[in-house]
């Protein structure tokens, strides 16, 4: 599973159980053919708002560098969604 797919599965959930997730999860997985730490964060930037963000970690370069694709969204006080801006997203990348 990629990050875009972990991305689709939570915006699915209800929104009651992603309020109530643990500020980080992580946990290892293969990611295009590589073993990665796929960690899901969770914060409250500003009260009601709960940002999702998903990020696979993974070695390049002989594990001299990670290369790292992240993805995320928020969760709105009124229940809606709406994707992370790239700059929302650049201090997890």
């Amino acid at each position: 599973m990629d990050v875009r797919d972990r991305i689709s599965a939570l915006r699915r959930e209800i929104p009651a159980r992603l309020r109530a997730m643990p500020p980080k999860h992580e946990e290892k997985d293969v990611f295009d053919g590589k073993s990665c730490s796929m960690i899901t964060w969770h914060d409250e930037p500003s009260p009601g708002e709960h940002r999702i963000v998903v990020a696979a970690y993974v070695p390049s370069m002989m594990g001299l560098a990670t290369r790292i694709t992240a993805d995320g969204f928020v969760l709105q006080a009124d229940g809606s969604i709406r994707p992370l801006t790239p700059e929302e997203l650049q201090s997890f990348q």
